[in-house]
């Protein structure tokens, strides 16, 4: 656990790798490795954290100010939400040059479930979920030059489920590559509500049980330049 009052006193705790193809950080399928409590102000660098396990956050809860900046997250498992990271409600969570490879939840976020999330330059690969890989509600979120590939959603519902699921913030410059949601008539892709920017993102092979790849959305206010590849029935 960390538990430091670094915004109200000053100061950061930072843990610092030698290189994530060096420096793991394993919870052997038993435990998650980082509790981090609010007002606590924590840089995570260089790592990878594998093979953890929890009822939310596989791998990390996160009710303050966290930053991570080249670690991979793998094989990490929620058996509810945030398959490797639940991030609470008013946490900060900021993200770069990450991987999350073969992350798993029960029901929401296989990757991330979270409010404030902040993402750039992050690949998504191989995760599985219910609902959401990624699910974010605030409007000072966004997903910039992120990479979705082959990540599926098993749910047969068609609420809301989908690779991205953002309540407000800005999508800008993201690739979706072969994700699915093989049992659900659901998007596979985007799952929007509140006030959305989007901006060149490009879709490639997406598709739901149907067949069909499409932006779903709830009340959303929008505006959207979005590239769809491969000839297939589109609703958007």
């Amino acid at each position: 656990m960390i538990n430091k009052a670094h915004v109200s006193q000053g100061g950061s705790i930072s843990i610092i790798g030698k290189g994530k193809d060096k420096t793991f950080i394993d919870g052997d399928s038993i435990s998650f490795i980082f509790d981090i409590k609010a007002d606590s102000i924590v840089y995570l660098h260089n790592l990878t954290i594998r093979n953890c396990k929890s009822t939310n956050g596989g791998a990390i809860i996160n009710s303050g100010n966290l930053s991570i900046n080249n670690c991979n997250f793998e094989n990490n498992y929620a058996t509810s939400y945030g398959g490797a990271i639940y991030s609470e409600y008013g946490a900060n969570l900021n993200i770069v040059n990450s991987v999350f490879n073969n992350n798993y939840a029960a029901s929401y976020g296989g990757a991330i479930f979270g409010y404030i999330i902040k993402l750039n330059n992050c690949n998504f690969t191989n995760n599985i979920v219910d609902s959401n890989i990624i699910y974010s509600s605030d409007a000072n979120s966004f997903v910039y030059n992120c990479y979705f590939i082959n990540n599926t959603i098993n749910s047969t519902s068609s609420w809301i489920y989908s690779t991205l699921y953002m309540n407000g913030g800005s999508i800008v410059n993201n690739t979706f590559i072969n994700c699915s949601a093989p049992n659900s008539d659901s998007t596979p892709i985007l799952y929007i509500g509140g006030n959305i920017y989007l901006k060149n993102n490009t879709v490639i092979n997406c598709f739901n049980k149907n067949n069909l790849s499409f932006i779903k959305s709830d009340w959303a206010n929008f505006n959207s330049n979005l590239t769809f590849f491969r000839q297939f029935n589109c609703q958007c």
